[in-house]
């Protein structure tokens, strides 16, 4: 028993160094509803869970419905995941979006009859926001980026002063396509959107109330 604990420690911490950070106390519920406790860690889609026995189960993502540990507790998606990127400038004005199969852990920021807001974080801290409505086999994820804006009458020297930072609000497009039953969907200020979830709250409060 004392080798077994030992080599699942060992293990462990090799893991670790690929991890984002260290084995911590939670449990992972999977598929198919079973509940598995231990110390877990995370690295690259992949989770592992030391049990108080001295066993190590590893699980994919994409295995998992539940997970939770540090500050992660909620769904868990594996799917493609569009990454934006808003990080630009004027020396660096094309932003690196591209799209990635990749795991977060979604929390539920509000839900009603009809539509649920979830909330991931990946480990860059870029914040995803993700809508499900009632009926949907998976959450949609609400699309976002950024680019820059330079006024064309700009004199060179003042040319930082007259460049923008603006956000494309793919977002608004996707959740009018989710809302097209709602007959005073052109009621609402879309134009007031931001990708915030207060924001998005909003909106879905506003469509649970719409006939």
């Amino acid at each position: 028993m004392k080798l077994i604990a030992l080599c699942a420690i060992l293990f462990l911490a090799a893991v670790c160094n690929t991890a984002f950070g260290q084995p911590t106390p939670g449990f992972v519920v999977t598929q198919q509803g079973d509940t598995l406790r231990g110390n877990i860690t995370y690295s690259k889609n992949q989770f592992f869970v030391a049990t108080p026995a001295g066993n190590i189960d590893s699980f994919h993502a994409k295995n998992l419905a539940f997970v939770s540990y540090k500050k992660h507790k909620g769904r868990l998606y594996y799917g493609a995941v569009y990454q934006y990127d808003n990080d630009i400038s004027p020396v660096r004005e094309k932003a690196d979006d591209k799209r990635i199969d990749t795991s977060l852990v979604l929390k539920t920021l509000y839900s009603d009859s009809k539509m649920t807001l979830l909330e991931g974080v990946d480990h860059y801290k870029r914040i995803y926001f993700f809508v499900e409505k009632k009926g949907d086999a998976l959450p949609t994820q609400m699309m976002v980026s950024y680019r820059l804006l330079t006024v064309t009458n700009a004199s060179v020297a003042n040319m930082n002063a007259n460049v923008k930072h603006i956000q494309i609000k793919s977002y608004i497009s996707q959740l009018k396509n989710m809302m097209a039953d709602c007959k005073r969907l052109n009621n609402y200020d879309w134009d007031s959107m931001d990708y915030r979830s207060y924001s998005f709250k909003a909106v879905l409060k506003w469509y649970a109330k719409c006939m």
